[in-house]
Formats: C-alpha cells, sequence, structure tokens
C-alpha cells in the first residue's frame, strides 16, 4: 500500500499501487513525501465509463479454404451485426463491414460467431477510427 502526506501530522492517503513507494519512505526524514507531493500526482481511482450512443465499426479480413468463398460470404452476411460482405482478390478472400454497440461486443461477435465458422482460417480486423462518406454516399439522388 502507498501513502503520501498531506502535511499535516499523522494524515496520509492511499496512492493507487502504480506508485512506487513505501509508508516507510513517506514517515522518513521527516516526510519525504510531504516535500515531493507536488511533484507525484496521484491518478483518479480505475473508473469504467462506456459511450452507449457511439457505435464500434470494423472491416473483418478473412482467409478461407480455397473453394468456400461464396458459401462463407452468403453465412456471414446473414449475420446480425455484419452491414455487408464481399468477396475480394488479393491476400485475403473476404471483406465483412461489421457494427457493434462497443468493443466488448465486436470481440464477442468475432470469437464466438465469425471465428467458428469451420472454412475461417484466418482473420484480421481493422477498427474503423473515422468515417468519411463519398459524394456519391452523400447525395445517393445525384448521380453525375
Amino acid at each position: 500500500m502507498l501513502w503520501y502526506s498531506t502535511g499535516k501530522p499523522h494524515v496520509f492517503h492511499h496512492l493507487p499501487p502504480s506508485t512506487q513507494m513505501s509508508s516507510e519512505a513517506a514517515t522518513e526524514n521527516g516526510g519525504v513525501c510531504a516535500k515531493i507531493r507536488k511533484v507525484i500526482i496521484a491518478p483518479r481511482p480505475s473508473t469504467q465509463f462506456r459511450v452507449s450512443f457511439m457505435t464500434v465499426k470494423a472491416y473483418v479480413l478473412l482467409k478461407v479454404s480455397s473453394g468456400s468463398e461464396r458459401e462463407i460470404c452468403k453465412k456471414i452476411v446473414e449475420l446480425d451485426g455484419v452491414m455487408e460482405a464481399n468477396i475480394i482478390y488479393g491476400e485475403f478472400d473476404l471483406i465483412a463491414k461489421v457494427t457493434a454497440e462497443n468493443l466488448e461486443q465486436l470481440e464477442q461477435f468475432l470469437t464466438e460467431r465469425i471465428r467458428t465458422i469451420p472454412s475461417i482460417v484466418l482473420t484480421s480486423t481493422m477498427i474503423v477510427a473515422r468515417e468519411y462518406k463519398g459524394r456519391l454516399a452523400r447525395n445517393p439522388g445525384n448521380r453525375n
């Protein structure tokens, strides 16, 4: 347990374990911690918060067994959370655009729904940091 002095005699406060200092060091030499307390800034207790209005979008690249591309693509596109799936050429065979409420749900979707399909050999997930829409997507009726 870590402690720091407030400058008042015999008053100490707990620091999180990430700050390395013993309680003995806090009291020796007239309270070393009292002298350096302005240097040590204790982080606030770890609190997890979730932004519920934001969804996570990701592109999942998939390598599949040879000859199973169409079958797997049709299977994947029927899963909840898959916006679209395409057969592609290159190092990977398929790409799927997926959405989830949060990263935990994305991880669960990938491990329980996608990676359990027998013909899928390898996946690589690219999480979307920021999305920009092209002219055609912004104005679908204006196809000039």
